[in-house]
């Protein structure tokens, strides 16, 4: 066999949470700021088959939540008080939306 020490690699990486990054307009997110729950409604562009996951990051890029196929209402009152990025991926993309939660 082979044995490999002292290995050290990076892989470049792109988390969205800066607040330059563009939102998309393919869905909305309501509603905004958030206590309780949330509703996703996707526009003429996108069909909830087009989804492949959906996913709610943290600003800390801590998944909250996780789906592996469209969900259009998501509770969000265990979350605590703060900024999230709800993420839509398609076979194409990974819209983002930002949310508050009070």
């Amino acid at each position: 066999g082979t044995t490999v020490s002292n290995y050290n690699s990076t892989a470049p990486c792109k988390l969205s949470t800066a607040t330059n990054d563009i939102e998309s307009t393919e869905f909305m997110v309501y509603p905004n700021p958030a206590s309780e729950s949330i509703r996703i409604s996707l526009q003429k562009t996108l069909k909830s088959s087009d989804i492949k996951n959906v996913a709610i990051f943290n600003v800390s890029g801590q998944m909250v939540f996780n789906a592996s196929s469209f969900q259009e209402n998501i509770s969000t009152g265990h979350f605590p008080t703060g900024l999230y990025f709800v993420h839509l991926k398609t076979d194409r993309q990974v819209l983002v939306k930002k949310l508050i939660v009070e």
